[in-house]
């Protein structure tokens, strides 16, 4: 179930380790009730920054299939 402090996710397709440049936004009602997302076009190097409610940012965490 997706947080309900959770306002978006901002993605950044193709991150190169040090600047977050934003691709695409992922409101929290377009997340589906498991909290699976599906996205095209994504590269290795995938990052993430979640933003609540509060406006509050979290750090770009890095997203790997593994």
């Amino acid at each position: 179930m997706v947080s309900d402090g959770l306002a978006m996710l901002l993605v950044d397709v193709d991150y190169d380790g040090k600047i977050f440049d934003m691709d695409r936004t992922v409101f929290a009602k377009d997340i589906s009730a498991d909290g699976k997302i599906r996205m095209t076009g994504l590269t290795e190097s995938i990052a993430v920054i979640a933003i609540d409610k509060h406006g509050n940012e979290s750090k770009p965490f890095i997203i790997k299939d593994e």
